[in-house]
């Protein structure tokens, strides 16, 4: 028989398991974003490898033949990777985070004054 939980282990078991999508889109634009990123990468790697052998069009010297063969080998394929989605309690601390930073500056009409009040320590002697 189960074991009966309370209901703040019952919360920090849903924290633990239950995840969110870190892309903020609904589901259906992520399985068509995966898609389309991975025509994006093989149409990526056949315009390169297009490129290489139309630079050796025309009498196919020895040179020209293993300039282009080095050419196709050095452009390697690009492979998309998908990520995979946060934990709901990684995500509830990121909302915090935004929302603290919207709190503090505004939803966008009030800019930071300079680097130090964007990132906590200023970068460069530039401000903004």
């Amino acid at each position: 028989m189960k074991k009966r939980r309370s209901p703040q282990e019952k919360k920090e078991l849903s924290l633990k398991k239950d995840r969110r999508s870190i892309f903020e889109a609904n589901p259906e634009a992520s399985r068509k974003g995966v898609r389309r990123s991975k025509r994006s990468a093989n149409k990526i790697s056949r315009h390169n490898v297009r490129q290489a052998l139309d630079a050796g069009l025309g009498s196919p010297t020895e040179a020209t033949v293993d300039s282009v063969e080095a050419a196709v080998a050095k452009s390697k394929k690009r492979i998309f990777k998908k990520v995979g989605d946060d934990s709901l309690r990684n995500h509830i601390s990121i909302q915090r985070q935004k929302r603290a930073h919207r709190d503090k500056f505004g939803n966008g009409t009030q800019l930071p004054l300079n680097n130090a009040d964007r990132f906590g320590s200023s970068p460069s002697n530039f401000d903004y």
